[in-house]
């Protein structure tokens, strides 16, 4: 009776918080691409702008991965692509949740370039990514778009999802060769 009970729970919980509203707004959109393009500078390469199509596919994007927790599955492979996903839960009752920022995302990924080797194009650390701080500074990476899906995923847990797409998408391998030494600069 008891798995039953915590089966159905589990089923009402999946329904009830299945996909996360949209929270990208204007002042979102501009803080992802001065914080994208702060790091772009640092590395020398230049400014991406927003595409509206590109914000456009994320905001779908976003909605799609808050719902199946699937990361980059059903991604077109000709954009790149940066997640970010962080819960925070509470017992508290007037406990609210607390949305993300763009600077949460961005900066986690632009953080992973403490373990990039320049010259192997590799992570130093197996157990650490590189790719989402490659893909941020990809030089010939033009144009950018961002989406912000937030809200309650169970009764005390919420959670945000950031995706930002890129065109063209970096992080290229040509016939087997690492195309990182034309487009990741260091400082």
């Amino acid at each position: 009776m008891y798995t039953i009970q915590l089966i159905t729970f589990t089923m009402l919980v999946a329904v009830c918080y299945g996909q996360l509203p949209d929270q990208t707004d204007d002042a979102f959109q501009q803080e992802c691409l001065d914080l994208t393009n702060k790091y772009r500078n640092l590395h020398h390469v230049p400014d991406v702008k927003i595409a509206p199509k590109l914000v456009k596919y994320a905001k779908d994007r976003c909605q799609y991965i808050s719902k199946y927790n699937s990361g980059h599955v059903g991604l077109d492979r000709r954009i790149g692509e940066n997640l970010f996903a962080a819960g925070v839960g509470s017992t508290d009752p007037d406990f609210t949740g607390a949305m993300n920022t763009s600077e949460d995302a961005v900066t986690n990924w632009y953080n992973e370039n403490q373990f990039y080797d320049y010259n192997t194009y590799e992570s130093i650390d197996p157990e650490k990514e590189v790719g989402h701080f490659t893909q941020l500074v990809w030089k010939f990476t033009t144009h950018m778009g961002c989406a912000r899906c937030y809200g309650q995923t169970g009764p005390i847990n919420y959670k945000t999802t950031i995706v930002c797409n890129y065109t063209p998408r970096g992080n290229l391998v040509f016939n087997g060769r690492k195309t990182h030494g034309q487009n990741v600069f260091p400082q």
